[in-house]
């Protein structure tokens, strides 16, 4: 649905760009399958809204609306849903990488999962029954392995649990900007610190870039996005950094002293605050979609051999205490 719509709005600068008419672009539109959308529109412009207002109000993408929102304040109708859309799109191109890269060790703790399941609650059973039957006592070792057995789905789904809460927790906490959660996590965690810290950067980073290609100088960027800021998660971050320049602080030094950027954000602010030429954070904003893609490769190289080891271990544990036992019971039949 998402991927639809993004592809109308593509359909919407197109025709736009070339020149045609509101109207002409929404029949145009309702001819290629997107016609559902266009009453939509046409629904509200009978309403007496303008093309702000309907854009906003459409199920777009929640980023787009975002970004479209603030963008629709600095450049035309054209650009700023272009600009937005780029956004989206490239956010989409590196979740889709993310996601291939990451199927594989999903698939193989699912498969660990479910194997773990069917042996805890099928597989032991039916040997606890074997054993039984045959009158076969249970080393210690037997016991300890059968106990481990047990433990092994009970310690995936804790960690599973623990994991999705943790990342509710933080997104909830961004998303409504609860900065005492956001400074708890920030103080009293490192790699959610830096996941937090790497997060505010790239957001601002996007915001500051697209008026700095502009121009625009320091104190009227942080003007514009505290004025312009509707609806986004760094509405309060900016406010911080407008509060604290004016009142006469440098932007260097509060960006510097700003605890949710990260080191090479600010580094790349400094070299920009330096510098006449490259006015730009557009190499920030790569260098950090490059860090994201490389975490995510390291992360992969590691937890795929431990899930291997776990998947190995687990096989013997149950060879050793199911299989071994099973095969000396035949052999003294």
């Amino acid at each position: 649905m998402k991927n639809k719509l993004l592809n109308f709005i593509d359909l919407l600068i197109f025709f736009f760009n070339q020149g045609y008419s509101l109207q002409e672009t929404l029949d145009f539109c309702s001819l290629l399958n997107y016609e559902k959308e266009v009453k939509e529109i046409k629904n509200y412009l009978n309403q007496g809204l303008s093309l702000d207002e309907i854009f906003i109000m459409l199920p777009f993408p929640t980023l787009f609306k975002e970004y479209y929102s603030f963008f629709k304040n600095e450049f035309t109708l054209e650009t700023a849903l272009k600009k937005s859309i780029e956004i989206c799109k490239k956010r989409d191109e590196y979740k889709n990488i993310f996601l291939k890269k990451l199927a594989y060790p999903i698939i193989l703790l699912i498969f660990l999962f479910v194997f773990s399941i069917f042996t805890v609650f099928y597989l032991l059973p039916q040997v606890e029954i074997l054993f039984n039957d045959f009158d076969i006592q249970k080393s210690f070792i037997i016991q300890c392995l059968f106990v481990l057995l047990h433990a092994i789905p009970i310690f995936l789904t804790l960690i599973t649990i623990i994991n999705i809460i943790l990342m509710i927790f933080i997104y909830q906490s961004i998303a409504k900007q609860k900065f005492n959660q956001i400074d708890f996590l920030i103080n009293h965690t490192h790699f959610i610190k830096k996941l937090i810290c790497k997060y505010y950067s790239l957001k601002f980073a996007i915001y500051y870039n697209e008026l700095l290609i502009q121009h625009y100088d320091t104190t009227s960027i942080i003007e514009t996005l505290y004025d312009k800021i509707t609806d986004s998660d760094i509405k309060m971050t900016v406010y911080e950094l407008y509060r604290l320049i004016v009142n006469g602080h440098d932007f260097n030094l509060a960006v510097n002293d700003f605890p949710y950027f990260s080191d090479d954000f600010k580094k790349f602010i400094s070299i920009i605050q330096n510098s006449h030429e490259n006015q730009s954070l557009e190499n920030y904003i790569q260098l950090t979609f490059m860090q994201l893609n490389q975490f995510v490769s390291k992360f992969i190289k590691i937890i795929v051999p431990l899930i291997y080891g776990f998947v190995a271990t687990f096989v013997i544990v149950v060879y050793v205490s199911i299989i071994i036992p099973m095969m000396n019971v035949v052999s003294n039949l």
